[in-house]
């Protein structure tokens, strides 16, 4: 290896060839000397403990996605094979928690009852379920007493849902909802987490340490994503209306799709019409041989003596020719 190579000129290359001048070596000639060995020695190590530190690295910020994963697809292969109880069970343990978040943020422990922010609950209530709860009647006894209280009608609300489009059809809904909420949820989830793994690396600036920030970080996150993918899924079970076609519509819907197929067809077989032919110009047909040729030029013949451009002009004017008629008779020409 040379001494300008990019080992060597990192790790001390300009000293050891500072020092191979001083003792005399020439351009080109081989150096084999203990220093020599020691330095490139030290310098492989170095390179490999800065590379051995990079993938160590790269591993523990794997580590973080790594456990994400694995919870996420854990849920999705739940929601994939629950049936109709587990995935009601499932919707209630997901009201429940979105029933204590609500009730801690406008009903804050060891507060007394007047200090409930009971209408920003019912507009909660209202806005996430799309149901009409007269919060302010249901809120007496203690706090849980009220918790549960609110839990039950919500959970009646669900129940309703059953009764008006059976339990088959809303829990197969539901679970169609929850899939598509959790991949749509997850895909954004992996983009913040991209950017936030890019931008990291500048919280060292701030004396802090970016692998401790980025596992913190990344936890609220998820942790806001799953909280997303609960008050999402829930918003839509409550709010989604099932209908059923019936068979004069279901026989209208074929019978104007095969319309269009056919159609589609018929464009598809139709042949193409002819273009239009371009104008050719006119050819006269020779004798004898059957070839078109173009009509020959006829010499034009003078009927009076040319006239110079200096002469005086025919018409009697007394101007030049040039000056006078001489433009008109080149255009009758």
């Amino acid at each position: 290896m040379s001494l300008e190579d990019d080992l060597m000129r990192i790790f001390g290359g300009d000293r050891m060839k500072l020092l191979m001048q001083r003792l005399g070596m020439k351009e080109g000639e081989v150096i084999e000397h203990p220093w020599v060995n020691r330095s490139i020695e030290n310098a492989q190590k170095r390179v490999e403990g800065h590379n051995f530190d990079s993938r160590k690295h790269l591993l523990e910020y794997d580590d973080v996605m790594n456990e994400q994963r694995k919870a996420i697809y854990a849920l999705r292969r739940k929601v994939i094979g629950a049936d109709e109880a587990t995935t009601k069970s499932m919707l209630f343990e997901r009201l429940e928690e979105a029933v204590v978040l609500l009730v801690d943020r406008t009903c804050p422990a060891k507060t007394s009852m007047e200090s409930w922010r009971l209408d920003e609950l019912e507009t909660l209530i209202r806005d996430i379920f799309g149901l009409e709860i007269a919060v302010s009647e249901i809120a007496h006894g203690s706090r849980d007493e009220f918790e549960m209280t609110l839990l039950k009608r919500l959970e009646d609300g669900l129940e309703d849902k059953e009764k008006a489009f059976t339990a088959e059809a809303i829990y197969h809904v539901s679970r169609i909802i929850y899939l598509q909420t959790i991949d749509s949820m997850w895909k954004e989830h992996l983009r913040d987490i991209d950017y936030l793994r890019q931008a990291i690396g500048l919280r060292g600036y701030a004396q802090q340490d970016p692998k401790h920030e980025y596992k913190k970080e990344g936890f609220n996150l998820f942790r806001s994503m799953m909280g997303a993918i609960q008050n999402n899924v829930l918003q839509k079970v409550y709010r989604v209306m099932i209908t059923q076609e019936t068979e004069e519509a279901y026989q209208a819907r074929l019978e104007a799709r095969r319309a269009l197929e056919e159609r589609t067809m018929r464009l598809n077989a139709a042949p193409a019409s002819e273009p239009a032919k371009p104008v050719q110009m006119r050819k006269e047909r020779s004798q004898g041989n059957g070839r078109f040729e173009p009509p020959q030029a006829v010499p034009m013949q003078r009927t009076q003596p040319k006239v110079g451009r200096n002469d005086p002009c025919p018409c009697g004017s007394g101007m030049k020719y040039k000056k006078c008629h001489m433009l008109t008779d080149v255009i009758q020409a």
